[in-house]
């Protein structure tokens, strides 16, 4: 016996439910194979498809949000599909048109926010951004998103401010680490001292001791207080005898006795190190951006 429309409808319907994408996509598109416009077929084809990271789900949203252009989840559903095929530009279009639809709904300025900075418009992607987290203050993801973005786009002030926002609301690593960068990038050097020492207690990641160190080090390189960057070099290389420790305490230790028959690394092959350092540290806990 042949299945009815609604049956399909009710079967992909079921299926999308249970988590069982493939069986959800197969029968929308034997529904759609009968009634290519059925709007309830064409979103569970898109959402199944998607689920599964096939290509045709961009086409179903297409064919949903013409037949109903007044439905934000469409566009938004369309966005995300173009996103993931790479077509940033056409994406971005179609949150824009979400948001004109729903202009508070948090998940989609987040969405178009991600796509600009994808897109390279920086400046409008914190504006969009901004509107989420004046409509959820404590939407975390999103904080770290402005944070992110912020660093990418050299404003290193409001990012430091949204950072201190973070961490308030969650003082975890993540949170730590970014205040402790972001005030030595501004040579707030006690903020810093105070983030980078609260790191050497909370990063109980083995052998992450060594990074906060560093920061600490490079701190006092800045304020030239050598017999500190000694001493903190010293406990470095108690914990971690790598090059970069060796070439830091030979460093510091020249600019407090001299130079040695040994000749130590110059400041500017030391601030490339350190900022290496304060790289890898922030890639072992920080998830890169990928819209």
């Amino acid at each position: 016996m042949v299945a009815g429309i609604n049956e399909l409808r009710n079967r992909a319907l079921a299926h999308y439910e249970a988590g069982e994408y493939r069986h959800s996509r197969a029968a929308a598109l034997e529904g759609l194979a009968r009634d290519p416009d059925d709007p309830q077929l064409l979103r569970l084809a898109a959402t199944s498809s998607m689920e599964l990271e096939v290509d045709d789900a961009a086409d179903h949203f297409r064919k949903l949000a013409d037949l109903q252009p007044g439905d934000a989840l469409a566009w938004q559903g369309l966005g995300d599909a173009l996103l993931s095929r790479g077509r940033v530009a056409d994406a971005t279009a179609a949150f824009r048109r979400a948001v004109e639809l729903r202009p508070d709904d948090v998940a989609t300025l987040i969405d178009l926010g991600h796509a600009l900075h994808a897109a390279g418009q920086t400046e409008e992607a914190v504006s969009f951004l901004t509107r989420a987290v004046e409509r959820e203050p404590d939407n975390l993801a999103v904080l770290r998103s402005l944070v992110e973005i912020q660093r990418h786009a050299d404003h290193a002030v409001k990012a430091l401010g949204v950072a201190r926002r973070l961490l308030e609301r969650r003082p975890d690593v993540i949170a730590t680490l970014d205040v402790a960068d972001l005030s030595l990038d501004l040579d707030r050097l006690d903020q810093a001292t105070d983030a980078y020492e609260r790191l050497r207690r909370i990063d109980a990641e083995p052998g992450h001791e060594i990074y906060a160190l560093y920061g600490l080090i490079a701190i006092e390189i800045r304020r030239r207080d050598w017999r500190r960057a000694v001493g903190l070099a010293v406990k470095a290389a108690r914990v971690d005898r790598n090059r970069r420790t060796t070439d830091l305490l030979a460093f510091v230790t020249a600019q407090l006795f001299g130079a040695r028959d040994r000749p130590a690394p110059s400041l500017e092959e030391i601030d490339r190190s350190l900022a290496a350092s304060r790289a890898e540290h922030r890639l072992l806990h920080v998830e890169p951006l990928s819209f």
